[in-house]
């Protein structure tokens, strides 16, 4: 059963609108003065501007509470009535149909207004930053969340432009994401930098719409969150990539790896160059590759992919490949299982090297190695002492 308080006037007669009331199930308080409990809604009836000041004196004390201004002259309360927010305004004596209706249209207020707080509280738990703003960027909410992390009032926020916090190198974009929120699906998420108490900080924004009959953005329901650790970790990430690729461009190593669930392909960089091949968004097919594999390496390669897929087996190969410019090359393959706890295969990991300036040294090496051996001319080499240690075919006749 809803509560209904009366707050009469001096002099005021309530008994017929408390028999009203009480028929149509309400339960009814009258008072002469402002009770300490909350009601339902509260009906004011005033006729003079002393009556009147009830309303404001009422307003103040129950925010939300709706109130009903019954008056004998009625038209003569409006502006007052807009002012204070009154659900309904009603003459005295009022039939029994038009006080049915302003009663049920403060009670309609109640429950918004209830809903409203309960979303407001809702909204002040949560560690998120909720704004809501028109489209001329000026605020018309901030969370308690929001006013933390800015150390900014409420009010001193209020009817002014939040961009004055943004980065100068974000601002910008951020405008422009914001007015593309007049486009379906008048959805937006970005990246920004802001100005708070603790220093520049990043956040991510996810910014809503909200279209009024017109088809235009009456208002922006935005909610933020700090991500700043996630930039700062994403950041580490990145420049841990590119020492990777430096020190593997360096060691002229290439890095691939392959998901045996999803059939997912990565190749680093380099696998690209020491293949002779442009960089792209997805490796090319792995049987793509045997025009670049000479015929016997081919199989051999062919067949210990088969192992490592199948059962698991590492592999270390030795390949000859003629790239795409004709230039040939020698490679070193090798490749290791990453295994799940139940032994199955989950991601190949491999890498390749290019092993021809150190093949080509070695065997100069060996060509130089055998100078000696094969020299026509007579070859010695003795120590201080004069002991031969190395003599050569040529030197037989001496």
């Amino acid at each position: 059963m809803a509560r209904v308080l009366i707050l009469p006037e001096q002099d005021v007669e309530t008994a017929g609108l408390e028999a009203q009331l009480a028929q149509a199930g309400y339960e009814v308080v009258c008072s002469s003065r402002i009770p300490e409990e909350e009601s339902d809604f509260a009906m004011v009836l005033a006729n003079t501007p002393e009556g009147l000041a009830l309303l404001g004196d009422l307003r103040r004390r129950w925010p939300g509470m709706p109130l009903v201004l019954v008056s004998a002259s009625p038209q003569d309360c409006a502006l007052e009535a807009i002012r204070l927010r009154v659900a309904a305004c009603v003459p005295n004596p009022v039939a029994a149909p038009l006080l049915a209706a302003a009663c049920e249209r403060a009670l309609e207020e109640r429950d918004r207004f209830r809903q409203l707080q309960a979303y407001r509280l809702l909204v002040e738990l949560q560690n998120d930053l909720v704004v809501r703003f028109g489209p001329d960027l000026r605020l018309k909410y901030a969370s308690p969340a929001y006013c933390r992390t800015f150390g900014r009032a409420e009010e001193d926020l209020l009817g002014n432009e939040f961009t004055p916090l943004i980065h100068p190198e974000d601002e910008q974009n951020t405008r422009r994401i914001l007015a593309d929120l007049a486009m379906p699906p008048h959805v937006s998420r970005h990246r920004e930098r802001a100005q708070t108490v603790s220093g520049w900080r990043w956040f991510e924004w996810s910014a809503h719409g909200v279209i009024n009959a017109a088809g235009e953005i009456a208002e922006v329901v935005s909610v933020g969150r700090d991500i700043s650790d996630q930039v700062e970790a994403e950041e580490r990430a990145r420049q841990f990539q590119e020492d990777l690729q430096r020190a593997q461009d360096l060691a002229g190593l290439g890095m691939w790896s392959y998901d045996t669930d999803t059939c997912r392909v990565v190749w680093s960089n380099t696998m690209y160059s020491l293949l002779g091949l442009r960089p792209a968004a997805e490796p090319p097919a792995y049987t793509s590759l045997r025009p670049l594999v000479h015929r016997d390496d081919w199989s051999r390669l062919d067949e210990a992919m088969d192992r490592a897929v199948q059962g698991g087996t590492g592999y270390r190969l030795d390949l000859r490949i003629t790239r795409p410019d004709g230039e040939r090359r020698r490679l070193a393959a090798s490749c290791e299982p990453d295994r799940r706890k139940d032994g199955g295969v989950v991601r190949l990991i491999g890498c390749l090297r290019d092993v021809t300036a150190a093949e080509q040294a070695q065997r100069r090496i060996e060509t130089l190695a055998q100078f000696p051996a094969q020299n026509p001319y007579p070859v010695l080499r003795v120590d201080a002492d004069g002991l031969i240690l190395f003599a050569n075919d040529a030197s037989a006749e001496l």
